[in-house]
């Protein structure tokens, strides 16, 4: 219990920072890190509420090591892991079976990796103009929001959608 309330302490103190990093200029302390460690962290904090839905992981291995700036790098998937968690509650008891969230760490190329967060949640719906709703890449984040519901998506939203971008630059090196 102790764990997860400083866990928790954590993630607050990781989101009063946030706020007052949208009032001045983005500062990325990059250093190496596990981006397999980072995703399994986020999907496990994801999962601490009893009402959380479980988050399937599929990540290599062996370890990713890349440059980053991991701090922000969790924050950004702690935010889209909240968002597919509130997508597939807002479904309701009316869910598929198998994985409602997926986090995948996908190699892409030797040095360039992709996390992907895929929710089985509600989607966006299709927009009047006919588009079938849309790809979102963001901070090496791939996630998308098609309709129908069975296969939706989240994005970061508020300074995560802001500072995500940024940290694709950073990834693999």
């Amino acid at each position: 219990v102790a764990a997860n309330i400083d866990e928790e302490v954590q993630r607050l103190n990781r989101v009063v920072s946030d706020v007052l990093d949208f009032a001045r200029p983005i500062r990325f302390e990059l250093a190496t890190a596990d981006l397999g460690e980072i995703s399994r962290a986020a999907a496990q904090a994801a999962k601490l509420a009893a009402d959380d839905v479980p988050v399937s992981l599929e990540i290599p291995a062996a370890p990713i090591t890349i440059t980053t700036d991991a701090e922000r790098v969790r924050a950004v998937l702690d935010n889209v892991l909240n968002n597919a968690q509130e997508a597939v509650r807002a479904r309701g008891t009316d869910r598929p079976s198998g994985a409602l969230i997926r986090l995948r760490v996908v190699q892409r190329a030797p040095a360039n990796w992709r996390i992907e967060v895929i929710d089985r949640g509600l989607g966006i719906p299709a927009d009047p103009a006919g588009r079938e709703g849309r790809a979102n890449r963001q901070g090496g984040c791939v996630t998308t929001s098609p309709h129908p519901p069975e296969a939706g998506g989240t994005e970061p939203r508020g300074d995560h959608a802001r500072s995500a971008p940024k940290l694709v630059g950073a990834f693999g090196r």
